[in-house]
């Protein structure tokens, strides 16, 4: 999958890098792990994972926690990993709710935009469904004045009668909370599915909706600009 719009991540991360990992592990072992190659991964405990950094040194595993408030707390979490699942470069994984992307560069890269389809197979996995269908649609709220909100992708599962709503962009994560904190859902909208070539608007920037070779639907950020009112459509 194309890495696209992807920022640096902020202060979230303890050890954003491949090269912050090794200078660490270089740092407690005093140049032992120097030639040890390290990778990124998920690493399973019994009932909970979490992104580390991880090493093999001298037959020891040694690892480091990603995020500054991981989901181990001690070394001794270390004898509850029932499995580690290696992230290859370019490839995305999501944290908290939270799409990040795994650079050929050994940076971890935020992922605000969810701008493929494809993308949304990682959040399949995770609510354990195969959905028969993936679509954009377009949010507005219901009453006598129809306004648009927002845009976000919604993954059907027919078989297990499930549906997963996800927004677009990560700042929009509050579509889906309401004001008492209750998780709002896909029927909280009048909604419509967006179809190809259809154009709406995020902060400052034009989206276009477009399908690519095997007609999956994906958003291409416009170069125009315009005067274009949302609640029109």
């Amino acid at each position: 999958m194309e890495t696209k719009f992807l920022k640096r991540v902020g202060k979230e991360c303890m050890h954003a890098s491949k090269l912050a990992a090794i200078k660490r592990f270089s740092e407690l072992t005093e140049g032992k792990t120097d030639n040890c190659e390290v990778s990124l991964a998920v690493a399973n405990f019994t009932d909970k994972s979490d992104m580390i950094w991880y090493t093999i040194c001298e037959q020891k595993f040694l690892f480091l926690p990603v995020f500054k408030k991981p989901n181990f707390h001690t070394p001794e979490d270390l004898e509850d990993i029932s499995s580690i699942s290696i992230i290859n470069a370019a490839s995305y994984f999501v944290r908290a709710g939270k799409l990040y992307c795994y650079a050929t560069d050994g940076r971890i890269m935020a992922a605000p935009v969810i701008w493929h389809s494809a993308q949304t197979e990682i959040y399949a996995k995770l609510a354990e469904i195969t959905p028969d269908s993936c679509a954009l649609v377009k949010l507005y709220t219901i009453g006598r004045v129809r306004k648009f909100v927002g845009v976000a992708w919604v993954l059907t599962d027919e078989e297990q009668g499930v549906i997963v709503d996800v927004p677009v962009f990560a700042e929009d994560a509050s579509l889906f909370i309401g004001p008492d904190g209750e998780e709002l859902s896909l029927y909280d909208y009048d909604y419509v599915e967006a179809l190809e070539n259809e154009v709406f608007h995020h902060g400052k920037d034009i989206w276009v909706t477009r399908l690519d070779e095997d007609d999956n639907i994906y958003l291409e950020k416009s170069k125009m600009f315009m005067s274009y009112n949302p609640d029109a459509n």
